[in-house]
């Protein structure tokens, strides 16, 4: 954050947008005020440009993929304008590759809810969970279905 170093192989990760068989997410035009107006009137016009994807940033790339054919690939070293799409270009086939599988790895490593109970069938080893714990906020509702 403040200039230094670093971990060179660190990566961020973002997700965001929704499918045009979704349109209970669009928001309503005049929704939000003038801040939104551009973006709800995009998302109107040309639905396809706020579809569901799922994004990738190291110190030098950054991989947008998104269902409908539109992802993306920038060298951030020799591109940091962002304007040369290098996505399926034979001399970037590495970079993406290792980009998809670093992708696949962060979702695989935060997706999914730990189950609390005991697994009826013994395996793997069962550790209770922590009853003393206190939820809080909206958590407890949702999770003693009051919500």
């Amino acid at each position: 954050m403040h200039g230094a170093t670093g971990d060179k192989n660190r990566a961020a990760f973002s997700e965001g947008g929704y499918n045009i068989y979704e349109p209970q997410c669009f928001e309503p035009l005049g929704a939000g005020g003038e801040v939104y107006e551009g973006k709800i009137g995009l998302q109107m016009e040309q639905p396809v440009l706020v579809s569901r994807s799922s994004m990738i940033r190291t110190q030098t790339h950054k991989l947008i993929v998104r269902p409908q054919g539109q992802s993306e690939l920038y060298d951030s070293i020799n591109d940091p304008g962002e304007l040369n799409n290098v996505y399926d270009k034979r001399s970037f086939a590495t970079v993406q590759s290792e980009l998809q599988e670093k992708l696949l790895t962060h979702y695989i490593q935060t997706t999914g809810i730990a189950p609390t109970d005991k697994d009826a069938r013994e395996a793997p080893p069962f550790i209770s969970t922590k009853q003393s714990l206190a939820a809080a906020g909206w958590q407890a509702s949702v999770l003693d279905g009051t919500a």
